[in-house]
């Protein structure tokens, strides 16, 4: 039986208040918030309180805020170099090092989240945003089942609105629209849900395994993984895997996903005409990371590793998370350079906004990849390891045949 539920005004009343306060003020950035967002969990037949709430701001990961300071900065998304001969990214793509709270309030407090579970508790999830989402933060609403999200009816004029406005039309709003997370203007809305109709969806290329394995059935495991699963883009096709230092039963393997809901046969295709640097899919670390929810495991616990070079946005995902043991390969020639030099360089670039209200231009820093890599190493130390390949054979065409 499905019952069709709405918030209590007075709670709905007290998040959007809250949202305003979080507006005004980013705490590490001493400065207006640019995205703040409120998670708030409820029991699907019990609106009148809210479970728990989090609430949470767009923030550089702690690691990496020594270096890169708190407000944004851009590091190279995709390690171009790492790609074999004629597989890389069409344009190159710089990602920015903040973490966005849409993604973060899922991944965060995944204990928290998985406790409440363990206590009979078949739960909504609910978002406030005081931005409209982009299409990535689209994509982890749809996979941690936010069934409702109030958009802040002055996200519609905001910077971002106006710059990306075709991104958030075109992709994000189809993205919650196939997921099944319904969009409110919270103004003029009060967030509602039928019980029998909650998102659920599975994120499909994860296998999480709970007994005990030995090394030999770990590196089956992968062998097995790599040779079925098929990835949805070549640019982000590597594997992560999960283990947890103090435990011997807990391994978690995964793929790029496409996000739930989505029709693989129509947006996927439509994408590859789209000039974006956004897609319908979530990055292989950051799937893994929401495959746990329902094992409850801290991300802080785990360590996760690559078979090949991440994306720079699954990085920032994961260490914004609070996982910080991290491993993964680069190649002979990039480590040499690294060894080179352990300076850090950036070069600045100035961003105009279009929107009537900007007042002054903003400045980047921007790293490129040996650079982004740098900053990497230094923020963890012994906790990131580096596996160097070995170096490419040079062809020497005046060999013999």
């Amino acid at each position: 039986m499905s019952n069709h539920i709405k918030i209590a005004p007075s709670v709905h009343s007290d998040l959007l208040g809250k949202l305003a306060e979080m507006k005004k003020y980013h705490p590490q950035q001493d400065a207006p918030t640019k995205a703040a967002f409120i998670l708030a969990l409820f029991d699907p037949d019990s609106p009148q309180n809210p479970i728990s709430t989090y609430e949470l701001y767009n923030v550089v990961p702690a690691p990496l805020r020594h270096f890169l300071g708190a407000k944004d900065q851009l590091l190279d998304v995709d390690f171009t170099d790492q790609y074999p001969e004629g597989q890389k990214p069409l344009k190159s793509q710089q990602a920015s090092a903040t973490a966005h709270p849409e993604t973060l309030a899922q991944l965060i407090h995944i204990p928290e989240i998985a406790e409440v579970k363990k206590q009979g508790n078949n739960l909504v999830k609910v978002g406030y945003v005081n931005q409209m989402p982009c299409p990535r933060c689209a994509c982890s609403l749809a996979a941690g089942h936010v069934c409702t999200l109030a958009i802040d009816s002055s996200a519609f004029d905001a910077e971002w609105a106006t710059r990306r406005d075709q991104e958030y039309i075109n992709m994000s709003l189809k993205i919650m629209e196939e997921s099944g997370t319904h969009m409110i203007e919270p103004q003029s809305e009060v967030p509602e849900w039928t019980t029998g109709k909650l998102p659920r969806h599975r994120l499909a290329g994860q296998e999480i395994y709970t007994n005990p394995l030995s090394v030999t059935e770990k590196a089956d495991i992968i062998k097995g993984f790599n040779a079925h699963v098929q990835p949805f883009n070549k640019h982000t096709n590597y594997t992560a895997t999960i283990s947890i230092k103090s435990r011997d039963d807990f391994f978690a393997i995964g793929r790029q996903t496409l996000t739930p809901g989505i029709p693989e046969d129509e947006y996927f295709e439509k994408l590859k005409e789209q000039e974006t640097k956004y897609s319908y899919t979530i990055p292989p670390g950051t799937a893994l990371l929401f495959a746990l929810q329902p094992h409850g495991i801290d991300p802080t616990e785990i360590e996760i590793e690559f078979d090949e070079t991440p994306a720079m946005r699954d990085l920032i995902n994961i260490l914004g998370a609070g996982a910080t043991h991290i491993k993964f390969p680069i190649s002979h020639d990039l480590h040499h350079k690294m060894q080179e030099s352990a300076e850090i360089t950036f070069r600045t670039a100035t961003h105009k906004s279009d929107h009537e209200e900007a007042s002054k231009e903003k400045e980047y820093k921007i790293y490129n990849q040996l650079n982004a890599l740098k900053v990497l190493k230094a923020a963890l130390g012994t906790k990131l390891t580096l596996e160097v390949q070995p170096p490419t054979p040079k062809h020497d065409n005046n060999a013999a045949p």
